[in-house]
């Protein structure tokens, strides 16, 4: 999305390169972010060929802030964080620290709202004025920043001084495109926000509890329930009491990010001491191994060589046709 403050401003960049042109609209909307005491902002995010889902969030400053997505809700209200599952209708609760900001803001869709809380987002790398394009009938400006692996656009209001629309770029991934319906900027926020009502949860479970998908150990139950649910199937062949399985449980399973693919996948481990033959129809013979399973039950992809959380990650994603959530 893109950002031309006003026509004073467009006619002082005028003689600039474009690259500078679109650093310098870039780079006001983010210090816009950093300096804004409060954020509130409802959106929609959709990978190509995916479905589109709503997210919703609200920041205050210095740390307070709310974040809703299909699978939770994660609200910090200073002192206290409560992550509360869509799913299990359950909660958690912790006191808040100061990475819980870093933390919980790394996935994509929550990421491009970052500067809010760090100034130094502002200071983009690299930047490609792509000139005024049209989307859904509207002006903007677009502007094309690289941050790591991936590149954003901007697609920047000039009217309102902000980023409408979004769109990110990883290859060989699918696009994800987001789309703000509503942004204000320093605008009263309810007390209330920033509120968690333990009442309207089912009950409270440990964070570790709360962190850990939900394990089938019935392969054909799986794939059937992959079907209904139109997800793909995650199978881990295991040896009990291996080191490799023990840093994946460690390393993988118990975070919050390998969690969040529950919406995409039915999770399953599979005992091969207790059940060869399903290792031997796949034909798995170095344990640990992942499959990822289409909802028939044929396999899209496997991995057997853990060497960390970011590696195995990155195949995860790869593997799902997702972009790199770092």
């Amino acid at each position: 999305m893109t950002k031309l403050t006003t026509i004073v401003l467009l006619c002082s960049l005028a003689g600039l390169a474009p690259a500078q042109n679109g650093r310098y609209a870039l780079g006001d909307y983010l210090d816009s972010l950093s300096k804004a005491k409060t954020l509130s902002v409802d959106y929609t995010v959709q990978t190509i060929g995916g479905t589109r889902e709503a997210y919703s969030v609200t920041l205050q400053k210095p740390n307070k802030f709310r974040l809703q997505s299909p699978s939770e809700t994660v609200i910090g209200d200073g002192t206290t964080v409560y992550r509360f599952d869509a799913a299990s209708q359950k909660f958690t609760k912790r006191a808040q620290v100061a990475n819980d900001l870093g933390r919980f803001f790394a996935p994509i869709p929550f990421r491009i709202w970052g500067a809010f809380f760090d100034p130094g987002m502002a200071k983009v790398p690299a930047v490609r004025d792509l000139g005024v394009r049209t989307r859904l009938n509207t002006e903007y400006r677009a502007v094309e920043a690289q941050f790591g692996r991936g590149i954003t656009t901007y697609y920047l209001d000039a009217k309102a001084n902000i980023a409408r629309q979004f769109e990110y770029q990883e290859s060989p991934l699918p696009n994800m495109i987001v789309v703000a319906q509503d942004i204000k900027l320093s605008g009263e926020v309810p007390a209330t926000k920033f509120a968690f009502d333990p009442k309207t949860a089912k009950g409270e479970i440990s964070e570790i509890e709360y962190d850990s998908p939900k394990w089938s150990t019935d392969l054909v139950a799986a794939v059937e329930l992959a079907r209904k649910t139109k997800r793909k199937v995650f199978v881990d062949f295991f040896v009990p009491k291996d080191p490799t399985s023990a840093k994946l449980d460690q390393e993988v399973y118990v975070t919050p990010r390998f969690k969040a693919f529950e919406n995409r996948l039915v999770f399953v481990r599979v005992d091969v001491m207790k059940n060869p033959k399903a290792a031997g129809v796949y034909g798995v013979t170095t344990f640990p191994t992942q499959l990822i399973l289409d909802d028939k039950g044929e396999e899209v992809d496997n991995y057997d060589k853990y060497e960390g959380a970011i590696p195995f990650f990155d195949w995860l994603s790869e593997a799902l046709r997702l972009p790199l959530f770092r």
